[in-house]
């Protein structure tokens, strides 16, 4: 038989120190783990707001030619996703351009034409 008797003075840290080695080892690298975590969600965080990484993914915004002398009145969706442009130049007359999603010009109706 062996001789495993426990000493009631003795304390229990050092009756299982291996065991504890172990919680020890793994509960810092829990905390190191976390701790990267945290640092690398910190650094993605800073890079969404730079410069290179907004021009690679957002798409570029049609360049939409309006007139020379007129003000725009309204800006419109309309169906098909086509972009209508109401303006009004410097004589009063009123337009309507038509344009494409993607900028292009499609026509202009003069809505006060058959007047």
């Amino acid at each position: 038989m062996t001789n495993d008797t426990i000493d009631p003075n003795e304390h229990p840290i050092r009756a299982n120190k291996g065991i504890v080695t172990v919680v020890v080892t793994l509960g810092l690298l829990i905390i190191l783990g976390l701790g990267g975590l945290v640092y690398g969600m910190a650094m993605k965080a800073q890079g969404l707001g730079s410069e290179e990484a907004t021009s690679s993914t957002a798409p570029a915004a049609p360049q939409i030619p309006v007139a020379d002398s007129g003000a725009i009145q309204s800006v419109t969706n309309g169906p098909s996703g086509r972009i209508l442009i109401e303006m009004r130049d410097a004589d009063g007359r009123e337009t309507v351009r038509v344009y494409d999603r993607d900028g292009a010009f499609l026509f202009e109706i003069d809505p006060g034409a058959g007047q």
